[in-house]
């Protein structure tokens, strides 16, 4: 409030102070309130820089004599904040009013007793002339309730009364901002107005551990503290660092952090072990805490394997157990982990142990002498290398030194058998051929074993001997030595016949591909018409028994000569049934003819083999047609059975049909055949059942596929399509025996929809379809 001070004011007239600024450029009205004839009262404000303005008394119509001025002065209210960090360097806004904004005139500073820090004046862009700011200057001593003063022109300018700033501890960085997460590191805290009489700490936070400890006042500006230790999640753990007093937290500069760092590791021993080896590995290294688990990893890809665990012998030692590896030999990399997390701990090596293999047995310890394919050997053990030019086996005898070895997997090895002509017993052992120079190293400790080197058997010259003993059996094979005794043995094994069964023989030595055997008497009675048996050879060698091996099943039927069929003949199909007529279909048991005991087959066989698509492999060179066999019905009488004609899967031509008779159900892979077999064809044709798909464009071009069965391996085929009276032929391209597909199907683009007849034609021969195959031509637009 101002008061106007004059004469003659009249109570009902209104006044008004307007004051106006000295250039004039602003001017402002108050109302005037009639104190006496003499005082008038304004209440005036001024929201602007500090001026001197001058003051006139009017009324709505007139302006009353008389000019005075007014100085309107800068004054200061407070701070905000009114505290804050001793390091200083943010700013504080002054409120107050009366601000001239961009003068270079002010000073702002603060007192701590009878020490005065000057800050510095700025104005932004949200300065105004009731607000500017005041940078805080750094205070390095302690913490303090410093009195601040505004001046301008060097003149101080007026406040509300005494006005404080609050000067706190704070920190500004601590030295270093990392250490071992086995804890121990010391840190010196560095900041602003510690107090030797206050108490610190120092605390480190994450989201899942917090951890404090006493810090040790130095000076104001330093204080010093031990980093706990610190369970990891990562190779390091960057946690919050704060400090405590004993108000409560100290500021501290912003993203203020420490860095917990894993321990660190270089060297292992040992450095190699057997793949089967358990390991106890001496990790050296530093920063490994007492108060922490560890484990070590050997890993390979996707193959790893884990410690058992890793006791911590000091703060540089580690031991740890580790389990066998079991995998492939070779060099694998190693690492070592902290806590539960498993966090990798730091090594200043690309580093990698090294794993041995071992072998221990060998799984076949008999292998045929040499031939075509040559079957290998197989050992046992750990580590192996899928590989070839690791690994050799050396061999005794007289064949050859060193075969190649190739690992199938990490527990088996496959050794090439050595070329020998004839049977006998060898030592192998396995080596392993080092990089560069291929020096030879002898693997594991097992050293040598035994492998015994027999003959092999392909055939015999008949299937078929006399009950009653005397017959000759040519065994034809190779590998046969005149320096190694042979027999035969016969076994059979059926349920019906005599209990253990099993005939030994002598088998006469002929040459190197050729034994003979004669067959001693065998009791068919329980039969009461054969006996199979299973043949196989038996050589001795110095006390080691060679049985002599075979490819396939060697079947010998001991026969009673009452029950052979009078050569059998095809007389004739009905629909889908052959019919046979022979003689001695059924058993005569004790003058009963016994047609329920006898089972038979037909079997119908591919005549010849034209492409390998079509036929098996054998183990003698060559190759043997397929064959389909079908389950004849009982007989209806000796004479006559009735076999059904099966489907065939393969391509169409003519088949062999022969008659076997199955002695035992038990025995059923390996069928008696019925003397006098039937030296009879019978054709299979290919046939067209349907076309996929049934309804393509007229035009475009589009494949369809034609099914049905036993079309012939061949790339003469053509498909031919009738639509009213025109035909279409197109290129068909065979996918196999019950598939045909015809490439880019169209029709002339006169024709629209339409239904034609699909028909293919091999070799200019249209072939059968079960009923006519018709195909839809639907419209379409190019």
């Amino acid at each position: 409030p101002i008061s106007i001070i004059g004469a003659q004011f009249k109570a009902n007239v209104q006044y008004y102070c307007n004051i106006s600024d000295v250039e004039a450029t602003s001017t402002h009205a108050f109302t005037g309130i009639v104190i006496s004839s003499t005082e008038i009262l304004c209440n005036v404000s001024w929201p602007f820089q500090e001026t001197i303005a001058s003051v006139r008394l009017v009324t709505s119509d007139s302006v009353i004599s008389g000019l005075q001025f007014f100085e309107f002065k800068t004054y200061v209210t407070g701070l905000t904040p009114s505290s804050g960090s001793a390091i200083g360097g943010y700013m504080v806004t002054i409120n107050g009013g009366g601000f001239v904004l961009g003068s270079s005139s002010y000073q702002c500073y603060f007192t701590c007793q009878n020490f005065s820090m000057w800050g510095r004046i700025f104005f932004d862009d949200i300065s105004s002339p009731n607000s500017i700011k005041c940078q805080v200057p750094t205070w390095f001593y302690y913490p303090c309730n410093a009195k601040f003063s505004l001046s301008y022109n060097s003149r101080p300018v007026d406040d509300s009364g005494d006005i404080m700033f609050s000067l706190l501890s704070a920190v500004s960085r601590i030295v270093p901002s990392h250490g071992s997460s086995g804890g121990g590191s010391t840190l010196s805290v560095i900041g602003a107005a510690f107090s030797s009489s206050s108490s610190y700490a120092c605390v480190f936070s994450s989201s899942y551990k917090n951890a404090s400890g006493l810090a040790s006042y130095l000076s104001a500006t330093s204080l010093r503290c031990l980093s706990p230790p610190w369970p990891l999640r990562e190779n390091s753990s960057a946690v919050t660092f704060s400090v405590l007093d004993e108000n409560g937290p100290v500021q501290s500069s912003s993203g203020l952090s420490f860095n917990f760092d894993g321990g660190y590791w270089n060297t292992t021993v040992p450095v190699s072990a057997l793949v089967t080896q358990s390991v106890s590995l001496t990790v050296l290294g530093s920063g490994f805490g007492l108060n922490f688990s560890y484990s070590a990893t050997f890993l390979r890809s996707t193959l790893s394997v884990v410690s058992q665990q890793c006791n911590v012998v000091s703060s540089s030692t580690l031991i740890c157990y580790m389990p066998p590896w079991n995998y492939e030999e070779g060099q694998v990399s190693f690492s070592l982990q902290q806590g539960s997390d498993a966090v990798l701990l730091k090594t200043g090596l690309t580093y990698a142990f090294t794993f041995q293999p071992v072998w221990h047995t060998v799984i076949d310890t008999s292998c045929p002498v040499f031939s075509s394919s040559p079957a290998p050997i197989l050992l046992q053990g750990n580590g192996f290398v899928k590989g070839s030019g690791l690994y050799a086996c050396a061999w005794s005898g007289s064949c050859n030194d060193q075969t190649e070895a190739r690992a199938r997997n990490s527990t088996h090895m496959a050794c090439l058998r050595p070329y020998c002509a004839l049977e006998q017993v060898l030592n192998v052992s396995l080596i392993r051929l080092g990089p560069p120079d291929r020096s030879i190293q002898f693997v594991g400790a097992r050293g040598t074993a035994v492998v015994k080197v027999t003959g092999v058997i392909y055939s015999v010259s008949t299937t078929i001997v006399a009950a009653s003993g005397g017959s000759l059996v040519r065994v034809n094979g190779t590998g046969f030595s005149s320096l190694v005794d042979h027999q035969c043995q016969f076994v059979c094994s059926m349920p019906d016949c005599p209990a253990n069964t099993i005939l030994r023989v002598t088998a006469r030595f002929l040459d190197q591909n050729t034994l003979l055997c004669s067959n001693s008497a065998l009791d068919v009675s329980s039969t009461s018409r054969a006996a199979v048996t299973l043949l196989s050879i038996l050589a001795f060698n110095g006390g080691q028994i060679l049985s002599v091996q075979s490819p396939n099943a060697l079947s010998i039927a001991f026969i009673r000569p009452s029950w052979q069929p009078d050569g059998a003949q095809l007389i004739g199909s009905n629909g889908n049934v052959l019919n046979v007529r022979g003689s001695s279909f059924c058993y005569n048991v004790t003058g009963a003819i016994n047609c329920s005991r006898t089972k038979y087959i037909c079997r119908f066989t591919q005549v010849s083999c034209q492409s390998y698509f079509f036929c098996n492999e054998s183990s003698s060179p060559g190759l043997v047609p397929l064959s389909v066999d079908s389950v004849a019905s009982s007989p209806l009488n000796s004479s006559y059975i009735q076999c059904t004609i099966p489907s065939w899967p393969y391509e169409s031509g003519s088949t062999l049909v022969s008659v076997f008779e199955i002695v035992s159900p038990s025995n059923s892979l390996m069928p008696v055949p019925v003397v006098g077999q039937l030296n009879t064809f019978f054709s299979y044709k290919p046939l067209v059942l349907l076309v996929a798909p049934g309804s393509i464009p007229s035009y475009g071009g589009s494949n369809v596929t034609l099914r049905g069965g036993n079309f012939p391996l061949s790339s003469k085929y053509t498909c031919s399509i009738s639509v009213n009276t025109m035909t279409f032929n197109f290129t068909a391209v065979r996918i196999s025996s019950e598939a045909v597909t015809c490439v880019n199907v169209l029709l002339d683009s006169s024709i629209g929809a339409a239904t034609g007849n699909i028909g293919l034609i091999f070799k200019g021969v249209l072939i059968d379809s079960a009923s006519p195959i018709q195909i839809d031509f639907v419209a379409s637009f190019l």
